[in-house]
């Protein structure tokens, strides 16, 4: 079909310690009827202390929407609390 959609993802997760995790993570978006590919690369810890998680997270994206130099950016960062 003129509109196929082929994506390709690898991720890796290593748990350091019982309270550090880590995890790294790329995807790539083909579609058939577009000549750029998106890009997508992300990292991301977190940090657990009794009842509190503290958390990172970095994802990157290039050629969003399949348009070429449409590259966009994100930082999250996150603390719950359980009770």
């Amino acid at each position: 079909a003129a509109n196929d959609q082929e994506v390709k993802s690898v991720s890796l997760a290593y748990t350091l310690t019982d309270q550090i995790s880590v995890s790294y993570g790329e995807e790539t978006i083909e579609r058939s009827a577009q000549a750029t590919d998106i890009d997508v690369t992300g990292v991301s810890a977190s940090y657990t202390s009794g009842g509190m998680t503290a958390t990172f997270a970095q994802v990157e994206a290039e050629n969003t929407n399949h348009t070429a130099g449409t590259d966009r950016e994100v930082w999250k960062i996150g603390l719950s609390f359980a009770f």
